[in-house]
């Protein structure tokens, strides 16, 4: 329903692509809540915190459609245009700091809504971090950028294992806020976790929420490469690429290095993702 406004609005006005789609959407998204509100079960409306948790929902989906449908395409256009490699770097930083202050965030959501939230809303965020970055991709010529971006985000996901692995008490005690209880409960994973009244720990249920989001983000890092290259192949060789943002500046050797970048980067992924789960097993 959020995106049927968009080729409405094409086949009115012949303009293609549809400019500010993301902003238009959410727009829609925000105007399909009561819908959402109306399709519930009547005893789930019911229940006594439920306005409680229908209300962080509905914060929980306006930060997600503010910072990954309007903030996240114009630091990408801002991006774009940057002069100066230093800028660039800059810019890389704060998506990830953007993305990172939503992961910290979902945390907040979680206490206030469900545990299981936290795992989905980090796949989320990892998914339109991954989104921007490919798409900047195809725009990419420096390689020291290039190596920038695989660079952090394997830093990133080495930590996700450091943690896991070690089960700092800093960390587990921010998460035990999430995770822990003192009665068997559910973890993130959507498994059982004996809590300390059946004298364990909290560690299982850290370990578990940690592997949820260690695991999502690997799946996100490989699949949005994928469809990235797929996509880049497909629009430039199509009679519609001088339409498309992505390929229609596009020569052929910008086509191969950003095809080079992608690929890398799949391959890179690929190779954490393996580890991880030897690891994990």
């Amino acid at each position: 329903l959020t995106t049927v406004p968009v080729p409405i609005f094409s086949a009115l006005t012949g303009i293609y692509p549809v400019p500010f789609a993301p902003l238009s959407a959410s727009v829609t998204y925000l105007l399909c809540l009561p819908l959402l509100w109306w399709t519930l079960p009547a005893e789930t409306k019911r229940a006594p915190d439920f306005p409680a948790r229908f209300a962080w929902s509905v914060i929980a989906q306006v930060s997600s459609t503010t910072l990954f449908c309007i903030c996240y395409p114009a630091l990408n256009t801002w991006m774009q245009r940057a002069k100066t490699q230093g800028l660039v770097v800059a810019l890389v930083f704060v998506f990830l700091l953007v993305r990172v202050a939503f992961e910290r965030l979902s945390e907040r959501f979680s206490a206030k809504i469900d545990p299981d939230v936290l795992p989905a809303t980090a796949f989320i965020a990892e998914l339109a971090y991954q989104t921007a970055m490919c798409s900047f991709l195809g725009s990419l010529h420096d390689w020291t950028v290039f190596c920038t971006l695989v660079g952090v985000d394997v830093l990133e996901n080495l930590y996700y294992v450091y943690c896991f692995c070690r089960q700092q008490p800093g960390v587990r005690t921010r998460q035990t806020r999430l995770f822990g209880t003192s009665t068997c409960s559910r973890s993130s994973s959507g498994l059982a976790v004996a809590g300390t009244i059946s004298g364990g720990s909290d560690a299982p249920a850290f370990c578990e929420s940690v592997t949820a989001i260690l695991l999502l983000r690997e799946f996100a890092d490989i699949l949005v490469p994928m469809q990235f290259i797929l996509v880049f192949g497909v629009m430039y060789f199509s009679p519609s690429a001088a339409y498309n943002l992505w390929v229609s500046g596009m020569t052929e050797d910008d086509l191969l290095k950003a095809l080079a970048f992608l690929l890398i980067d799949l391959g890179v992924e690929t190779t954490i993702t393996v580890l991880t789960c030897m690891l994990l097993s």
